[in-house]
C-alpha cells in the first residue's frame, strides 16, 4: 500500500485544505513532465500522476480517508518505509550523501555546484518530493541572487 501522506510530504493529521494544496502543487509539477521527450521520465511522471489521482480520491473523501488511515495503520512498518530493500537502501545512502554535499556547498556559497549535486540526487530518487522541492527552491534562490547582482 502506497503512503500518500509521504508522497505529498504531509503529516497524517493534515487537514483537507493542506492535502488539496499539496496535491495541486504536485500535479502542477508532474503534469508538465508527462510530455517529456525521454520515455523513462514521461513514464515516471505518468505513474506519479496516477498516484496523485489515487491520493486525491482516498484523502479528500472523509469516509475513504478513514478507511485508508485504518488500512495504512495496519500495514507492517517495513512495507511503508521499505528500508529492507537493498537496492533502495543503497540509493538512499547515495542520495543522502549528495544532499549533504549540496548543503555544504550552499553554506560555502557555491550554488551552481550545490544545484548540480541536488540534480544528481533527484535523478537517483525521482519520486522524492521533498528532494525535488529542495532542488526547485535552491534554483529559485540562486536565480534571485543572480537577479540582485545584475541590478
Amino acid at each position: 500500500m502506497e503512503d500518500y501522506y509521504a508522497l505529498l510530504g504531509l503529516d497524517r493529521s493534515a487537514d483537507t485544505d493542506s492535502i488539496r494544496t499539496a496535491i495541486n502543487q504536485e500535479v502542477r509539477v508532474w503534469s508538465r513532465r508527462t510530455n517529456a521527450p525521454e520515455l523513462e521520465k514521461r513514464q515516471a511522471a505518468e505513474r506519479r500522476m496516477k498516484l496523485l489521482q489515487e491520493a486525491e480520491s482516498a484523502l479528500l473523501d472523509d469516509m475513504r480517508r478513514a478507511r485508508y488511515d485504518r488500512n495504512l495503520a495496519s500495514q507492517p512498518v517495513r512495507q511503508q518505509s521499505r528500508p529492507g530493500d537493498g537496492e533502495t537502501a543503497g540509493a538512499n545512502d547515495a542520495t543522502q550523501s549528495l544532499v549533504q554535499k549540496a548543503v555544504a556547498l550552499v553554506r560555502a556559497g557555491n550554488y551552481p555546484a550545490a544545484i548540480s549535486q541536488l540534480k544528481k540526487a533527484v535523478a537517483l530518487d525521482p519520486g522524492n518530493t521533498q528532494l525535488q522541492t529542495m532542488f526547485t527552491e535552491l534554483k529559485k534562490e540562486w536565480g534571485q541572487i543572480l537577479i540582485k547582482q545584475n541590478y
